[in-house]
């Protein structure tokens, strides 16, 4: 004779307000506790990439702005105009805009599959 398998365990039900929570401070993360594991993991690291890259970039510039600043000869050649150059302007703008766009997008996402949560019957 087989021995029966044991029932599956109800599904966990999902804290909406703890998905805000968590997709406000990365965003993405709300998706992934909803269950939309690759679309989250794929908002969540673009952002991250966004984030990590311009500070990045904002710490090399501002250490070439350092350099600049503290060195003896600021006034020869064309030093001051390098030290208005020393970060990278555009790239920051268009970090702050693709992580801007994912985060809106993660929450319009998020909205989605809370309304989507809040219409599927109860587990039982």
């Amino acid at each position: 004779m087989m021995a029966a398998s044991p029932p599956p365990l109800p599904s966990a039900k999902k804290d909406p307000r703890l998905a805000s929570i968590l997709n406000l401070s990365i965003p993405g993360v709300g998706l992934i506790y909803l269950g939309q594991r690759k679309l989250g993991a794929t908002l969540a690291l673009g952002f991250l990439a966004c984030f990590v890259t311009a500070i990045g970039l904002f710490v090399v510039g501002y250490s070439r702005y350092l350099s600049l600043a503290m060195s003896d000869h600021i006034l020869e050649g064309d030093n001051i105009e390098k030290a208005g150059h020393a970060f990278p302007r555009a790239w920051l703008a268009g970090l702050a805009i693709a992580a801007s766009l994912i985060y809106f997008t993660s929450n319009i996402l998020l909205r989605a599959a809370k309304r989507k949560l809040a219409l599927s019957p109860p587990a039982r």
